[in-house]
C-alpha cells in the first residue's frame, strides 16, 4: 500500500468511528499492517494535527486539523465544474430547486441547492447535512447502486437509525425496487416540503453523486 493510501485509510477508519474511537490494533489489523507500522503513520497523523489519542482510552480520533478541513470543506463544498455548467441552466430555465446530494459511505451528503437565477444560500443547518441512504429520495437512488447483498449488509449494520427515522428494512427495499424499475425515484421532498422530487443518479470523477429536481405539485400550481 502507499505511503499516501495508508494515510488516507487511517483517516477514513478513524472518521468512521470518531465518536467511539479507534485502537492502533484495530487499524492494523483493517488494512493488513504490522502493529508497529500502524504506530508509526498514526504518530505522524498526530504530530500534523489530524489524530489525537484520548488520554484514558487510547483510542484514536480526529484532531483539531481534520475539523477545521471539514469546516472549511462545509461552508463551500466542492461542486465539480461540469455539474454546475447543467445544473445553473437546468434550475433557471425550468424554475426548480435542484438539490445535488453526494454519496459518502452509508450517507448521502447534501452539496449544494439551485434555484431559479441564484443559487440558494443553504441553512447552516443544512449544508453538509447528511442522512442514512434509503431515507431522503437521492438516497434511494445512491442505494440502489449497490448490490442486492451489500444493502441487506447496510440494512444490518444501520437498522437502529433506520428505525428511528421510521424506516423498516422492507421500506427501503421496496423504495429501491420502485426506483430501479422507473430508473429513477419521485415521491415528496425531504428538503422541500410541498414538493414533488424526482431523482437521478451519476458518476463524475468516480464519486456518486444524485441531483433531486422539486417543484412545487399541483396544490402549488407548478409540476
Amino acid at each position: 500500500m502507499a505511503p499516501f493510501s495508508i494515510c488516507v485509510s487511517i483517516l477514513l477508519l478513524v472518521g468512521d468511528s470518531n465518536r467511539a474511537g479507534v485502537t492502533a490494533r484495530y487499524v492494523s489489523e483493517q488494512l493488513g499492517l504490522s502493529l508497529s507500522t500502524a504506530y508509526r503513520w498514526i504518530d505522524m497523523l498526530r504530530q500534523s494535527g489530524l489524530v489525537v489519542r484520548h488520554p484514558n482510552t487510547r483510542k484514536l480520533h480526529l484532531g483539531p486539523v481534520a475539523f477545521d478541513l471539514g469546516v472549511q470543506a462545509v461552508a463551500r463544498p466542492y461542486v465539480p465544474p461540469a455539474i454546475e455548467e447543467v445544473l445553473k441552466p437546468i434550475a433557471s430555465r425550468h424554475a426548480c430547486r435542484l438539490h445535488l446530494v453526494r454519496c459518502s459511505g452509508d450517507y448521502s451528503v447534501l452539496q449544494r441547492t439551485y434555484f431559479d437565477r441564484a443559487e440558494l444560500e443553504i441553512v447552516p443547518s443544512k449544508v453538509a447535512a447528511m442522512r442514512l441512504l434509503g431515507i431522503g429520495p437521492a438516497g434511494v437512488c445512491l442505494l440502489s447502486r449497490w448490490p442486492d447483498y451489500e444493502i441487506d449488509r447496510y440494512l444490518v449494520r444501520n437498522q437502529d437509525g433506520l428505525l428511528a427515522a421510521g424506516y423498516q428494512g422492507a421500506d427501503i427495499r421496496e423504495r429501491v425496487r420502485q426506483c430501479r424499475k422507473l430508473g429513477c425515484f419521485v415521491t415528496r421532498s425531504v428538503l422541500t416540503p410541498g414538493y414533488t422530487a424526482v431523482v437521478i443518479d451519476f458518476e463524475v470523477d468516480g464519486v456518486v453523486y444524485g441531483v433531486s429536481a422539486a417543484s412545487a405539485g399541483s396544490e402549488g400550481g407548478k409540476q
